[in-house]
């Protein structure tokens, strides 16, 4: 067996490869067609930053986040 990845010491190294490993394969023409054929995200603020800083963003509670949550700026369902 080999070294506990997830060591104190070793953590820093394993989540730094694991970023580039997951980038490199997302990078790849087969995976990114793929991903591209998925549908589209009905709450865009559950999967991408807001712009501009993050003391900028507007807060968000767990609740706001939730299925069936009213979409801000959507108007009443």
């Amino acid at each position: 067996m080999g070294p506990n990845l997830m060591s104190n010491r070793r953590r820093h190294a394993t989540l730094e490869m694991a970023r580039r490993t997951t980038t490199a394969q997302l990078r790849e023409p087969q995976v990114r067609e793929a991903l591209a054929a998925l549908p589209k995200a009905s709450r865009p603020e559950k999967v991408r930053r807001p712009p501009g800083p993050p003391g900028r963003w507007p807060a968000r509670a767990v609740r706001d986040l939730r299925p069936g949550a009213p979409i801000p700026g959507a108007g009443t369902p």
